[in-house]
């Protein structure tokens, strides 16, 4: 007898532990690896563990995949469906037609205090896209890096003094970046320059001038006129003041090294040029075209989707709010990164007043006025033939609108077959 009911509780122990295993629920989290990507580095991965640890009815699956949006779309021709997922604003413009995103909508409404703890600007993509279809993990808004010390030497106002004056624009600007351009060998060739920065950054100098670059629908090419005069200025700098040069180094390496006073780059490289910068160095809000017409920069939408067709979309968004919580979030402060959830963006750790630089605040200034980016995406490949005609005008000083009328059908052909 004794021996039966020891048997049957055995019996009872293996339904209970099979039962606890089958009750648990494994979900899938996809995303792109990036340039050098490094597992040991990367946040997401520290996210996952310990999210798997704290939460036993739940085991989230991380796969890093390469030629991601490639890949992603054949497991989804063969029925293969991920539970979260990171996109872009491209991926969505794609997805979003095959109904293969969750609209989040619903999901924040049942969680207001959740939606609460995140910049504004994580939800307020859906008079944009339709809805909100992305929660973005962190958000990386660019500054200007400068040289404190050339800023006191030339005797030029600091430019968060300009800024806090309402006096930080094109003209104040360029007058700080032609004082900062200096030839200290003597052979008639700068070794000091006012500025240097990304060519391909040239949409920032059109938001500046309130510019527009595509029609709405995506299918031409417009360059109004405040477009243009953005892109002129940017040339005028590199051949009419001749306070930035594009040669070697490259801008991120020249700042540090003090070829360069002034930058435009984002809050990446705080962390690195805590390490790497010798000098007294800050970071200022990117200067307007005028006094009236301040900088807001504009932010896409992205970051972790919910696949329509998961089987397990509670558990995909029980994930999705722990990867936003500010235990979680303080990762990505962590890894010198901005996170989304707006009290792990104040934490003492991302404002240290004890590390450069001074102004690091004006990244979270930067979020607060920051707006969505309405401009339709377009295939790379526009985007690439439209870099490669403009360095015609950064390199070679070639006429804006000379350059600009001379692409615009080929532009226009590669956006009507897209």
């Amino acid at each position: 007898m004794k021996k039966t009911k020891l048997i049957l509780l055995l019996m009872a122990c293996c339904l209970l532990l099979s039962w606890s295993v089958e009750a648990k629920t494994t979900i899938r989290f996809i995303k792109w690896p990036g340039a050098n990507y490094d597992p040991a580095k990367d946040p997401d991965v520290v996210i996952v563990e310990q999210f798997n640890k704290t939460h036993p009815d739940i085991e989230v699956q991380l796969e890093v995949i390469a030629d991601y949006f490639e890949k992603l779309m054949v497991q989804l021709a063969g029925g293969v469906y991920p539970d979260v997922l990171k996109v872009d604003a491209a991926t969505i413009s794609e997805m979003k037609p095959m109904g293969i995103l969750e609209e989040l909508t619903p999901y924040l409404e049942k969680n207001s205090s959740f939606a609460a703890s995140l910049w504004p600007i994580a939800t307020s993509t859906k008079p944009i896209c339709g809805g909100i279809f992305a929660i973005p993990t962190d958000i990386q808004p660019n500054a200007i890096y400068y040289n404190v010390d050339y800023f006191a030497g030339a005797g030029i106002l600091d430019p968060n003094v300009l800024a806090d004056r309402n006096n930080w624009h094109w003209d104040t600007f360029l007058a700080a970046a032609k004082k900062l351009t200096v030839d200290t060998s003597g052979d008639g060739t700068p070794d000091i320059w006012g500025y240097k920065g990304n060519l391909q950054n040239w949409p920032i100098f059109v938001e500046m001038a309130g510019g527009k670059v595509y029609s709405d629908d995506g299918r031409s090419l417009v360059i109004d006129r405040a477009a243009m005069e953005g892109l002129e200025f940017m040339r005028d700098l590199i051949h009419t003041h001749r306070v930035w040069t594009t040669k070697a180094p490259y801008y991120t390496t020249a700042f540090p090294e003090g070829s360069a006073s002034m930058i435009l780059a984002t809050v990446r490289y705080v962390n690195i040029y805590r390490d790497e910068a010798r000098m007294e160095w800050d970071t200022a809000l990117i200067f307007g075209r005028t006094a009236d017409q301040p900088y807001r920069e504009r932010f896409r939408p992205g970051g972790l989707a919910i696949c329509s067709q998961s089987p397990h979309k509670d558990a995909a968004w029980e994930f999705i709010q722990y990867f936003l919580g500010y235990e979680s979030q303080l990762t990505y402060v962590k890894a010198g990164l901005i996170p989304m959830n707006r009290r792990a963006a104040a934490s003492p750790e991302l404002l240290d007043p004890h590390k450069p630089p001074k102004h690091m605040n004006i990244f979270l200034q930067a979020l607060e006025r920051g707006i969505p980016n309405t401009d339709p995406v377009v295939p790379k490949t526009v985007t690439n033939t439209l870099n490669t005609e403009l360095n015609k005008v950064w390199n070679r000083g070639e006429p804006v609108q000379t350059i600009i009328e001379g692409i615009r059908p080929t532009i226009n052909a590669l956006l009507k077959e897209y």
